[in-house]
């Protein structure tokens, strides 16, 4: 496949230019078949000597231009700078039009169609693992975590993106649940963290649609197998699942605290089918 865009020009000038101009889009074009992967660069010199490097040791982050430097070999390849950038706030803008204008993620080497994006990069499972690996234990800092939540702060997710993280929580495999449940155990939130908690939560009450949905997760995950698994858990404590403080807390919470009738004939409604049961 040849590109109908003649570039032979600019890459006639780039040894003239690149000592003087650093800043720019750059091109990497395979000379035998016109294919081309574009980049940008606030020093494109230093930017192809990584290029390079990364080619030559087999680990460049463009798996397509990767197989094709080790099919054809670095001398079926040139490099040039082909548009001076002068303001670096343009640079990516810049960019994105030469990647639409020679349309290099479809016909050419580059991985994304978005400049500055990972967008459309798939990893492969030996990837995946790695930053896996690197990532297992390690915690934001405070400032971020501040900064991740006034950008979330107000954020609401369209019905579209609502039923999409839907359908990602329901597709986890029982491996990937058996890891995030394993992931929790023996986890203590602090003090601060249970606060800010409580303070979300008060005042706040589910619509009905959310009270189903919610009855029809916990009623579907309580199988016989879970129901003894809980009972074996609590079997022997002195109190169940609470401690003497938990049993203060909520003996405080429910002082003065006046069940509803429309309440109490759930409960004795519920009661009434255990018994049945």
């Amino acid at each position: 496949m040849t590109f109908a865009l003649d570039l032979s020009a600019f890459a006639k000038k780039t040894d003239a230019r690149m000592e003087a101009v650093c800043v720019g889009i750059y091109c990497i074009r395979n000379m035998l078949d016109g294919k081309m992967y574009v980049g940008s660069s606030v020093n494109c010199g230093k930017r192809f000597a990584k290029h390079r490097a990364g080619l030559n040791t087999g680990q460049h982050h463009s798996s397509k231009l990767q197989r094709a430097w080790n099919k054809y070999g670095k001398e079926a390849f040139e490099f040039f700078v082909i548009e001076v950038v002068e303001d670096v706030e343009n640079l990516l803008a810049k960019e994105q039009v030469w990647l639409d204008k020679l349309d290099t993620a479809k016909g050419g080497y580059n991985i994304c169609c978005t400049a500055g994006s990972n967008l459309g990069k798939k990893c492969s499972q030996a990837t995946k693992d790695r930053i896996a690996l690197v990532r297992t234990g390690k915690k934001h800092l405070p400032e971020s975590i501040e900064k991740m939540r006034a950008a979330s702060t107000g954020r609401e997710c369209s019905p579209a993106t609502r039923a999409k993280l839907s359908v990602v929580g329901k597709s986890r495999s029982p491996e990937a649940e058996k890891r995030r449940a394993l992931s929790q155990v023996g986890r203590k939130r602090s003090e601060e963290t249970r606060l800010k908690m409580s303070i979300a939560q008060k005042g706040k009450k589910h619509s009905d649609e959310t009270r189903s949905k919610l009855s029809a997760i916990v009623s579907a995950s309580m199988t016989p197998q879970r129901r003894a698994e809980i009972s074996a858990s609590l079997m022997g404590r002195k109190n169940g699942p609470h401690t003497e403080e938990s049993i203060a807390k909520m003996s405080a919470a429910k002082m003065g605290h006046v069940v509803s009738a429309e309440t109490r004939a759930k409960i004795s409604a519920a009661f009434a089918l255990r018994r049945a049961a």
